[in-house]
């Protein structure tokens, strides 16, 4: 998770990590931000992912979109 204007304890910046694989995420890398907001159990998968990390969970997050038109 990356904290806007935050430091680490050794004074140095913190740096994202991918919340699938838990490395590092470069600037140069793709990202893909995935939030689910509206659903408790699935809230824990919400977060800052590599986009080749992202695939079935963006595919998941679809699927959720899509049923939750239906209900209430």
């Amino acid at each position: 998770m990356e904290i806007a204007g935050g430091e680490g304890p050794g004074g140095e910046p913190w740096e994202t990590l991918c919340h699938g694989c838990n490395l590092l995420i470069a600037d140069a890398h793709d990202v893909v931000e995935i939030q689910f907001d509206d659903n408790v159990k699935l809230e824990e998968l919400s977060g800052t992912y590599h986009a080749e990390c992202a695939g079935p969970l963006l595919e998941l997050k679809r699927v959720h979109d899509l049923l939750g038109r239906f209900s209430g």
